[in-house]
């Protein structure tokens, strides 16, 4: 949240009309200030919360893996899962919720480049593996039941190359 633009006038204006991260962006209210100051506390002190969002987000990442689903295999407990299609993004997401009661919001343009909708899954500590197997067995139906792309772990790989390869 927040920046700052050292420019002319007439800039500043364009940036204003038109920059996705300034329309989309405004200040935190002091209530989540204060209970993101307090969450950070909590996680400060707490090794074994953060033992359990590491193992949870390795469950799904190696379900992911094995269920061929797309997703950007990172280390954070945020892991994107490509749907890459508006249309397709938004109707997995409804049959999420109406066939398997699970919510995931799809995240579309312009908070991403159009062509790289996805779910953004976050983890936490009080997921059971129960949970994470319950949602990566309703993903593994939704994607056969619409026929969405799946991609084997080689093309995984290769894409974390690719992206490394980028930000050299």
């Amino acid at each position: 949240m927040g920046g700052y633009v050292a420019a002319s006038a007439d800039i500043i204006d364009f940036i204003r009309s038109f920059a996705p991260g300034f329309i989309f962006t405004s200040s935190a209210n002091p209530s989540i200030a204060a209970a993101s100051i307090k969450a950070i506390e909590i996680a400060k002190e707490s090794e074994n919360l953060r033992e359990d969002i590491r193992e949870n987000s390795n469950l799904i990442r190696e379900g992911l893996r094995d269920l061929e689903i797309p997703h950007l295999d990172n280390d954070s407990h945020i892991i994107p899962i490509h749907v890459e299609d508006p249309r397709l993004c938004k109707e997995a997401a409804n049959v999420l919720i109406e066939e398997h009661g699970i919510y995931i919001q799809p995240v579309f343009y312009p908070t991403v480049p159009k062509g790289d909708e996805r779910f953004r899954v976050t983890i936490t500590p009080k997921h059971q593996a129960e949970d994470i197997k319950r949602f990566l067995s309703s993903l593994d139906k939704v994607w056969t039941k619409l026929s969405l792309r799946r991609e084997s772990v080689d093309a995984q790989n290769l894409e974390i190359k690719f992206r490394e390869f980028i930000d050299l």
